[in-house]
């Protein structure tokens, strides 16, 4: 802080906290309390800890800000003060330098410091010029980013419920291999809360993944086929949606394409499902994905191929022979092929996976079934859309079954799957 007085140059400051090697540049503490009979010229103020100036750090802290005069660069005139200041005439009375009663220099590197490390270590949320596809677009308008506001991805609690998830297709491996044959899986022992019968397959295969989950200590909300809704501990806003076994009719009648289907969120929206895991009984494929993180089979990130541009195989799924019929003559001149393989979330795998070029459930499908797969499909930067409810990132992780979906390597494609359906 610079002030005007009398005729003399006055410099003040607190005698320095640092010893100066007898080599350093003089600085006003140097000066203490003299007096002298001209102006000197003040070059430069600046933060100082030791011999360092001017910079922040966050491996070293600064304790405090030092006055520091630097050397002036004419040569001194042979009368020169003592002190080795070059003298002459200023319009000033007196100049006093002194710190800023209102800056505390130390609590604002403080303050600078810490404002680095948290921009470094935060997470930053996605917003809409992160949009997979077009259709994102008015989805992220509608739920404000909310639905990206990771509480697992980049924490280890992602990998304490991706254990979790494998430990829990240990279990139903194990109720697999307890229950031989048709007379064992397939009688009907109730109905589930997805309005389909349940079976005994089914049945015990939740019961093995509901005990797994007793066994975290977490709170969330547990939406299954066949159970509906749990709370868990103090339940809260993450919920864990389970299909235990997608492809139900393949698993009773021993043909091995069926998996197992767990999706962990933080809240109750498509939008809001971090952590995707499904496991093929049949071919021995673990299906992973993370929100933001990409998709992997076996663990290995998903290779190059993606579907194609146009759609050479399609799969129908959640269907009966009668609405194959119904719907097959749609799809001439968009799909050369059909598959009907017996389960939605294995073909949005497979699709994600380049293996096919679209698909659609032709039965209103509920989120327990996709709600796992649908993230690899999204993470591969594919589209896929509900064809009476979108938007689909709004649809409710919940056990209702709202409306058909369609998937492909392009909304164009979804646009042009819809409307086949809806013809």
């Amino acid at each position: 802080m610079v002030g005007v007085g009398g005729r003399g140059v006055r410099a003040q400051l607190g005698r320095a906290q640092h010893p100066l090697d007898h080599g350093a540049k003089r600085s006003v503490s140097d000066l203490g309390d003299e007096e002298l009979e001209e102006a000197l010229e003040l070059v430069c103020v600046a933060a100082k800890r030791g011999r360092e100036a001017g910079r922040v750090g966050l491996r070293r802290r600064l304790d405090r800000a030092d006055g520091e005069l630097e050397a002036v660069t004419e040569a001194l005139d042979p009368p020169e003060h003592a002190h080795c200041v070059a003298l002459g005439e200023a319009a000033v009375e007196e100049l006093d330098v002194l710190p800023h009663a209102r800056v505390d220099a130390a609590a604002r590197i403080d303050e600078l410091e810490g404002e680095v490390r948290r921009a470094t270590l935060r997470a930053q949320p996605l917003l809409a010029r992160d949009a997979e596809h077009a259709l994102d677009h008015p989805v992220f308008g509608e739920l404000d980013d909310r639905g990206h506001v990771a509480i697992l991805v980049g924490s280890a609690a992602v990998e304490d419920w991706l254990e979790t998830c494998r430990a829990a297709a240990e279990d139903v491996r194990s109720v697999l291999a307890g229950m031989k044959g048709r007379d064992a899986r397939e009688p009907v022992v109730g109905e589930g809360e997805g309005g389909d019968d349940t079976t005994a397959i089914d049945a015990a295969a939740e019961a093995a993944i509901v005990r797994r989950l007793e066994q975290t200590g977490e709170d969330f909300l547990l939406v299954s086929e066949e159970l509906g809704e749990r709370r868990f501990g103090g339940g809260g806003p993450r919920r864990v949606v389970v299909d235990p076994i997608d492809g139900s009719l393949n698993a009773k009648r021993g043909l091995p394409h069926f998996c197992l289907s767990i999706a962990v969120a933080d809240g109750d929206t498509m939008a809001d499902v971090e952590l995707a895991y499904l496991y093929d009984f049949g071919s021995g494929e673990e299906w992973t994905a993370r929100r933001g993180g990409g998709a992997e089979l076996n663990g290995r990130p998903l290779g190059p191929d993606l579907p194609k541009d146009e759609i050479e195989t399609l799969a129908f799924e959640a269907t009966l022979t009668s609405l194959v019929a119904e719907h097959a003559v749609g799809v001439v001149g968009l799909a050369h092929r059909l598959r009907i393989m017996g389960s939605l979330a294995l073909a949005l795998c497979n699709l994600a996976a380049g293996r096919l070029d679209g698909v659609c459930s032709l039965k209103p499908t509920r989120s327990v079934d996709i709600a796992a797969a649908q993230l690899l499909v999204r993470e591969r930067g594919l589209a896929i859309e509900l064809v009476e409810a979108p938007p689909f990132l709004a649809a409710p992780l919940d056990v209702e079954a709202r409306s058909r979906i369609v998937a492909a390597g392009t909304p164009e494609l979804c646009r042009k799957l819809a409307a086949a359906l809806s013809a």
